[in-house]
């Protein structure tokens, strides 16, 4: 496969020696198609043929700026040089471990949601050793912190040298040249609201902390201060209530860990130390005891190997390897052929000829329909499925004979004895209504049914049944009739990608998520009834579970995880109903989370029972206004997806496959 090329970089300014070192870590990297933007911004001269030989084969851009300009421009000035598909950062001071660049571009050129990665960075504390002022340095604290939209806006957590970007990010934003401190930071809050950041949890740069005493450039206090004003001020606009109560929220949390640390250490007396003390102490002797046996055995294990390598046998394989690797080089239609013909060798000798003839037979069948699929938008692979419970919520108001015909379907197709409902009355004033839910038999089933003292809206009641829940949750719309296995099917395309937050199914009804016609009210197609269909949709299904730009609320599955992360549904700017689905994915999405469609389960949707059409109108205009406000790359990203249809293909098979004898 190509290799993408990756360009790094580098911003020096009279730190020759320390470039060296930041240039042999690039040097060895594992992955090797690299460009090297290096940017001397005003500092001394350097020898080129020197740092060429350090780089090796590597290509190096060198662009020599007559005066200091600054951090800032400097990277804008790397950023409009640079050549690769990808480009990366690194500070002269600070280095790279080996598989650094290799592992960020193979997530990155594996999947296409993500255009920025970035990796753990371990903190090395720099110190002098000696008079002559060598650095020794001991291993600090390590960078390592899921991505989180409300903490990036208060204060950075991701090293520059450990991100990866895809090059029309970069692009379309420029770093900030009127900042002469945390410009990266800067530029990293106006990203992130257009473009997800993947957090890759392993160690592979490192940040070199300097001390006092071996600091060529320190930072005035007071500029440091009125820097981080600056931003805060700058982005003053993004720092909504929510992202104050998560601060305050990560206040408390700290405080309450770091009194029980106190209420702990407080009831350790004199003799709890020494029993410690002496517990250490023996663990610390079995440890060296299994090391030095663990050693013992290496050596061993070493002259049995190095016995072996001087066998005839061995030497005959070593020279075989060396014949196939030129014969047949990794990559090339020679070493696939090679391959297959050893696996069938394998195949042959293992399980007969006609366990191979079989396989030959399956190999060649026409491939599903859903490779079409790959051109416009993302696959992803599915982790292994484990059923748990959940918790449905229903909210009611009125709609009696809608509601009747709902919670029929969800006797018949859901298992009670496993997952939960729980039916919420907002002071329905059909009486009709609350007749229906007391007759409703709860015996030896998980049911619970919530009558509220007065009219609460549709989020406050929402919210309250999601506070009572201790499960992933399923919101259903009282105007809805669910399918068999709708429950399990969902969730199964749930726990597809841990990324996922939501699941929406295909319905008549659900906007994008509208079958056969998108964006339309659909009836259930002739010749079918709403089971049938589903059914139908099942049996055909390709299982692809496509992203969207945001769920839609009739019919919508919710992991626990999202909502102990960001919360509930927005009371203050949504109660009435109409947009707050919308609100909370896109608060989701800048958590780096993502919503898909489960094109396996089916679910009618009657729709607007509640509201009016003028009232729902008047409610969506304004709601709408509100989201702009709030998220303005939401809506473009929702528009877009409105009219290119990613999910036309889906509409095109399965019309094919309804037209089908």
């Amino acid at each position: 496969m190509k290799e993408n090329l990756v360009s790094i970089i580098v911003r020096t300014k009279d730190r020759p020696k320390l470039l060296m070192r930041a240039l042999q870590s690039i040097a060895s990297q594992t992955y090797t198609y690299i460009e090297v933007v290096l940017v001397n911004d005003g500092g001394c001269d350097l020898d080129i043929k020197e740092l060429q030989d350090i780089l090796g084969g590597m290509l190096l851009s060198y662009i020599k700026l007559e005066k200091n300009t600054g951090r800032a421009h400097a990277g804008n000035i790397g950023i409009k040089n640079a050549q690769g598909e990808y480009i990366a950062f690194l500070d002269d001071d600070d280095e790279y471990y080996p598989e650094h660049i290799d592992n960020l571009v193979s997530f990155l050129s594996n999947q296409s949601y993500y255009e920025v990665v970035y990796s753990d960075t371990e903190t090395v504390v720099k110190h002098s050793s000696t008079e002559e002022r060598k650095p020794a340095g001991y291993r600090g604290k390590v960078f390592s912190k899921d991505f989180s939209y409300n903490d990036l806006l208060v204060g950075n957590y991701i090293p520059f040298n450990s991100i990866l970007f895809s090059k029309n990010v970069l692009l379309s934003e420029k770093i900030d040249e009127s900042m002469d401190l945390y410009e990266d930071w800067d530029l990293l809050i106006r990203i992130s609201l257009k473009h997800p950041f993947y957090h890759l949890k392993k160690v592979t740069a490192i940040y070199n902390q300097w001390s006092k005493d071996l600091q060529i450039n320190q930072a005035d206090p007071d500029h440091i201060i009125t820097m981080h004003k600056k931003i805060i001020e700058k982005h003053r606009d993004k720092i909504t209530p929510e992202v104050i109560l998560h601060l305050k929220h990560d206040k408390e949390r700290f405080e309450s860990e770091f009194n029980n640390l106190l209420d702990q250490y407080s009831i350790l007396d004199t003799k709890d130390l020494d029993n410690f003390k002496w517990e250490e102490s023996s663990y610390a002797k079995q440890m060296e005891d299994t090391l030095s046996e663990k050693n013992s055995r290496i050596i061993q294990l070493e002259n049995a190997l190095q016995l072996m390598r001087e066998t005839l046998g061995w030497k005959a394989l070593e020279r075989f390897r060396t014949f196939r690797e030129k014969t047949f080089p990794q990559g090339t239609k020679r070493r696939r052929f090679y391959d297959l013909f050893i696996k069938s060798g394998r195949v042959i000798n293992e399980e007969g000829f006609k366990s191979f003839f079989t396989k030959v037979r399956r190999s060649l069948r026409p491939s599903k329909p859903s490779r079409i699929l790959k051109a416009d938008a993302t696959l992803y692979l599915k982790e292994e499925f484990r059923r748990k419970p959940v918790d449905i919520i229903l909210p009611i108001y009125n709609g009696y004979d809608y509601l009747c015909q709902c919670i029929d379907s969800v006797f018949r197709n859901t298992d009670l004895n496993f997952h939960s409902l729980i039916l919420m009355d907002d002071k329905s004033t059909d009486d009709r209504i609350r007749g229906y839910l007391k007759q409703i038999d709860t015996k030896g089933k998980n049911i619970e049914i919530i009558y509220n003292d007065q009219n609460m809206g549709f989020v406050k009641t929402v919210n309250k049944g999601m506070r009572l829940a201790k499960e992933d949750i399923v919101l259903l719309n009282s105007d809805t009739i669910v399918t068999r296995g709708w429950i399990e099917k969902m969730q199964r395309a749930a726990y597809s990608v841990p990324k996922i937050a939501t699941v929406t199914p295909l319905s008549n009804n659900a906007v994008h998520c509208s079958i056969p016609q998108f964006l339309k009210e659909n009836t259930i197609p002739e010749g079918y009834s709403i089971d049938s269909f589903a059914k139908f949709i099942e049996d055909i299904s390709l299982r692809y579970y496509p992203e969207i730009p945001t769920a839609v609320g009739f019919c919508m599955y919710i992991k626990r995880i999202l909502l102990e992360k960001i919360g509930y549904f927005d009371e203050l700017n949504f109660n009435r109903g109409y947009g707050e689905e919308c609100e909370f994915c896109a608060r989701a999405n800048r958590a780096g989370f993502i919503h898909v469609l489960d094109d396996t389960t089916y679910i009618y949707h009657k729709g607007a029972v509640s509201f009016s059409p003028e009232n729902r109108v008047g409610i969506v205009d304004k709601h709408l206004a509100i989201i702009d406000k709030m998220y303005p790359e939401f809506l473009c990203k929702v528009n877009k997806f409105y009219s290119e249809n990613p999910l036309r293909l889906i509409h095109n098979y399965i019309g094919f496959r309804m037209n089908l004898p």
